[in-house]
Formats: structure tokens, sequence, C-alpha cells
């Protein structure tokens, strides 16, 4: 599915499914296990969809990549493959200068089987929102739509157990972001991570206190080993997830 990733210092295209993007490698993680980690956010060359990649290297050559994103309201589900390239990831953050197209599309939403509930982020069967850092002012707050598109099972991933949700927040005609909802079984925090928001690029991460959460309708105690629910993305075995949650 992924064609070719061209990226030199954070900036480049891709090709997935036979699409151009445009695309900016936004966060690294240097040997996380056995592996250095990289996430890539594209924006389709036409505006019609956002695909998001996370590589994985080992001694400077990249092995697999996941990916995910949607084109129109369609979503394109994780998947990862085996890949053959270098990679080179830098020891420091550097400034970019990224230009995208402007995003003329969101996702569907899909239902992914989280129901989740607290005075700022709400997440349901057929809709949900949350309230993050202004995209545009970070001192200021916004409410935006969240819009989910990909799930993960990370209960048997190294570090685990925890699920992912992957969305897309937007503020209708102004902004959109993609981030990723860590949720772990028994506790009442979530985390907001990996955000990245267009046409600003900032980030919009945060937590949440206090969120009421169950998955498939079932609150799930710390200690249980949950088995595997129809429709998630699992892990290979003894592989992290597409990208393991931030440190507390």
């Amino acid at each position: 599915r992924v064609v070719s990733v061209d990226i030199a210092d954070d900036w480049g295209r891709l090709v997935l499914g036979g699409a151009a993007f445009r695309a900016v490698a936004y966060v690294g993680q240097a040997s996380f296990g056995s592996f250095d980690l990289f996430d890539v956010f594209a924006v389709r060359e036409d505006g019609a969809g956002v695909a998001v990649l996370y590589g994985y290297c080992r001694h400077g050559q990249l092995l697999y990549m996941y990916s995910e994103g949607f084109v129109g309201s369609r979503r394109i589900p994780l998947q990862y493959e085996k890949m053959t390239g270098l990679c080179d990831l830098g020891k420091e953050d550097t400034w970019v200068h990224a230009t995208f197209p402007p995003l003329a599309a969101l996702p569907a939403y899909w239902p992914t089987g989280v129901i989740a509930h607290s005075a700022e982020l709400s997440l349901g069967s057929d809709s949900g929102w949350a309230f993050t850092p202004d995209p545009f002012a970070g001192e200021s707050r916004a409410k935006q739509q969240l819009l989910p598109f990909s799930k993960v099972d990370c209960s048997k991933c190294p570090g685990g157990p925890w699920y992912e949700v992957h969305c897309i927040l937007s503020l209708p005609g102004a902004s959109a972001c993609f981030g990723i909802l860590y949720f772990w079984p028994g506790k009442s925090d979530v985390r907001l991570a990996y955000t990245l928001c267009v046409p600003s690029l900032r980030s919009v991460d945060r937590g949440f206190k206090d969120v009421d959460w169950s998955l498939g309708g079932v609150i799930l105690p710390a200690a249980e080993t949950i088995r595997q629910l129809e429709g998630w993305s699992v892990a290979p075995e003894g592989w992290p997830s597409p990208h393991p949650p931030p440190a507390p």
C-alpha cells in the first residue's frame, strides 16, 4: 500500500495507494526497544484526505511501516507492511517549512465501541467532542468535533495494556488536527497525544481527568486480560503499537 516515502530534513512526499501526499515527519523516538520510531503526517495533493505513517528503523534501515488515514469520508484502515529503505533520525528538534494544500474533506464518524464521558471529553456511538488548546492560539481553549477513524488493541503490547482511538479533531471550515486518545483499563485518566493541526501546525496535546469510559459496553478492571475484540487492529506479537503512549 505504501508505494514510496521520500523525506529529507523532516519534509517531503509519499505515495500511498497510488495517490501523492505532501508529508512532514513530526515525531521521532530513538531507542524504543530495538527500534527507532518516527511519525509522518501527510495531506493528499488534492486536499481530499490525510495519511499518517509510523516508521520502524533499526541500524539505519527502514524495516516496517504502519499506515492509516482517510480519503473523502472513507477511512483507510490501519495496516502494517515490510519496507526496504534507509532512515536516519536526528538527535535534536529542527525547524521545517511545511506547506500543505487546504484540507477539503473530513472522515465520517466511525464508532469504535469506546464510550467516554467527562466534563471536557465526549465519545459516543455516533458523535464526539473534546475541549483542547485552541489550534490557533495556545492560551485559549476550543471545543472541537471529534471524528474517530481507527482504533488499536494494545492489551498485549509491551508495557500494556492500553487502547488507542485515532481521530481527527475539527473546527469545521477552520482547522483539523490528528491525534491519538489513549485509554488504560481501570484508570480514569485519558491522554490525547501526538497531535498535529493544519493549517497552524500546532499541537493540542492534553490530558483528561475523571473520564468514565467503557469498551464494548464493559467497564474494564485494571488486572483483566481483555480478549481481542472484532474490528480492533492488533499489533503483531511482541511488537509495540503503531505509537506507544507518551511518558506520563
